[in-house]
């Protein structure tokens, strides 16, 4: 009677891949540089396990959906940004190019404070949306050539994210 073994191959199970001895697949897991087989090519961004990218994907398909429909609004006074609960720019109209004169990808992960020319309209503005899920004003920012240009701004709270719909009001070259 021939006796046949079946061998079992360790295999990691953040990135499939199959390993030689478990000892291999131990040094696999516990290196510098993570292993990962999930990366989402839309944020650049790469994840330990299918849970976390499948996660990942629902939110990120949701925002990509909700950007499409924000471009397909398109207005030359009023410019719609999308910023997350830290203020970070998520999502800009397309028309921000032609008001301050800056490709559109230059304010994507920017911090919207550092777009108020004066710090105060920022806070209030925060500090309303915190209190109420909305607030608005009225601020000042420059435009690439140094020209001011104001803004009236609607903000509206979302449960993951703040979407403000300001309206031009007038450019001055006069410094401020």
């Amino acid at each position: 009677m021939i006796k046949k073994y079946i061998f079992v191959m360790p295999q990691c199970y953040r990135c499939g891949k199959i390993l030689m001895t478990q000892q291999s697949l131990s040094y696999h897991i516990n290196k510098k540089n993570k292993c990962t087989k999930f990366h989402c090519d839309k944020c650049k961004i790469s994840f330990p396990t299918q849970a976390d990218y499948d996660i990942h994907m629902n939110d990120c398909e949701v925002q990509t959906k909700r950007h499409e429909i924000y471009d397909s609004i398109y207005s030359k006074k009023t410019v719609l940004i999308e910023v997350d609960l830290n203020g970070k720019i998520t999502y800009i109209s397309k028309n921000i190019e032609d008001l301050l004169k800056t490709v559109r990808n230059y304010f994507i992960n920017k911090q919207l404070k550092e777009f108020f020319i004066d710090n105060t309209d920022y806070e209030k503005l925060m500090n309303e949306i915190n209190k109420n899920d909305r607030g608005s004003v009225i601020y000042s920012t420059k435009t690439s050539e140094g020209e001011t240009i104001s803004f009236d701004a609607d903000a509206r709270k979302e449960s993951d994210y703040v979407i403000i719909s300001q309206t031009f009001i007038y450019i001055s070259t006069s410094a401020y």
